[in-house]
């Protein structure tokens, strides 16, 4: 991995995370936890509508139009759209960057990141969030249900929150 490839990871990179021994523990848990997820549920929705906004704006048609082709799109396709988009314009944007950026490399990890975000947002809004008070320590739980043929089978999943 060269040096720009290591800093576009750097910039996008979800996966590192804090040591959770830094965290201080708070005394408001359930009302903070509650706040954090609204938050994050909010954030998302800034960033899915940012992403409608860049893609109107790439594909230059006017703002109705614009929303009509992106309001039912998941976000995913809007997403992959957005990448189509960049890779295809990237002449465009050539003036925007720095010299030495490689518009491909910054695009994959932007890319990359924003699934993440959808990713970590799922994690959080799709989970259980539970308070061990014999561990001191927040749980998520996620449980499905998968058919393999006639009967279903039920997976759970818990993974520790230091907080």
């Amino acid at each position: 991995m060269n040096d720009i490839e290591k800093r576009y990871k750097s910039q996008f990179d979800f996966e590192e995370s804090p040591d959770p021994n830094t965290y201080e523990r708070n005394p408001n848990f359930p009302g903070e936890l509650q706040a954090a997820v609204g938050q994050i549920s909010i954030e998302f929705q800034s960033l899915e509508d940012t992403i409608s906004e860049v893609i109107i704006e790439l594909i230059e048609v006017e703002r109705d139009i614009g929303e009509i082709l992106t309001v039912e799109m998941s976000f995913k396709n809007k997403v992959n759209l957005l990448g189509s988009l960049l890779h295809k314009l990237k002449s465009k944007f050539r003036s925007s960057f720095e010299s030495d950026v490689d518009q491909d490399l910054y695009y994959k990890y932007l890319i990359k990141a924003l699934f993440k975000c959808e990713e970590l947002r799922n994690q959080t809004l799709h989970s259980t969030i539970a308070f061990d008070i014999d561990t001191n320590q927040l749980l998520r739980k996620k449980t499905s249900s998968k058919a393999k043929k006639v009967f279903p089978k039920l997976k759970m999943k818990s993974t520790s929150i230091i907080c």
